[in-house]
């Protein structure tokens, strides 16, 4: 089995330092109330609490695409590398993601890496909480780092359209659900693609190399009032 690509705080706090390093907030904060979801950039409580030198990474607007198919699409390769990059993370670094809340943010930045091709990525595990619950000290205010240059190979097998969804619906040899089969390729969704993003976390964990994440899922999915539906979530 692939060990889970986590760090606990004890350990992370021991490689505070290395030259390589970049830790990454990604927190967004969402909520729900009777006009639906929202969602709220974590920058304000990033400068109120940070791991030591972490930068902030706004999921928001840096990093995804506002002309993509729904809220939260993945930004383009080349802003992808343009937003990393002014955070000084390159193509040597060795990257922890973590956020304050449940941790399907983390995870969605870990997977936006993972699709373009860079994998020296880990999940803090626990999140901020661990960390401060272990008593670790904390920063407030910015953490900055002198830019790099980072390089984004994208890779396309790892994320699914709502085209390929639609043809999927209709193909034995592939799964809409979170699978193990080795003869068929896991594609995870949920309401507008973070949480699953931890699905496909867990999976890689599992040793799968080939999940797929639906980054519109839902939101894109009920954009066509045409399309059969079993169940709806207008969650992220």
């Amino acid at each position: 089995m692939t060990p889970a690509p986590l760090i606990t705080p004890n350990e992370l706090q021991k490689r505070l330092g290395e030259g390589r390093l970049r830790i990454v907030d990604a927190t967004v904060h969402l909520s729900f109330d009777a006009d639906g979801a929202h969602v709220r950039s974590g920058r304000d409580t990033y400068l109120q609490g940070h791991l030591p030198g972490a930068v902030f990474l706004d999921q928001i607007t840096e990093l995804s695409d506002p002309n993509g198919e729904a809220p939260f699409a993945s930004a383009s390769s080349e802003n992808f590398a343009a937003a990393v990059g002014a955070a000084g993370i390159g193509n040597d670094s060795t990257v922890v993601v973590y956020d304050t809340v449940n941790g399907i943010w983390a995870t969605r930045l870990w997977w936006q890496f993972g699709l373009e091709g860079f994998d020296d990525v880990v999940v803090l595990d626990g999140g901020y909480n661990a960390w401060v619950a272990a008593g670790l000290p904390t920063e407030t205010g910015e953490s900055t780092h002198p830019a790099a240059t980072f390089t984004a190979h994208r890779r396309p097998e790892r994320i699914a359209s709502t085209d390929e969804v639609v043809t999927a619906t209709a193909e034995s040899s592939v799964l809409l659900v979170n699978a193990l089969d080795p003869t068929v390729r896991p594609v995870t969704y949920c309401g507008g693609g973070i949480a699953a993003t931890a699905a496909a976390f867990a999976l890689k964990a599992l040793g799968r190399d080939d999940v797929a994440v639906y980054d519109g899922s839902m939101n894109a999915w009920t954009a066509d009032p045409d399309r059969p539906l079993s169940s709806a979530d207008s969650r992220p």
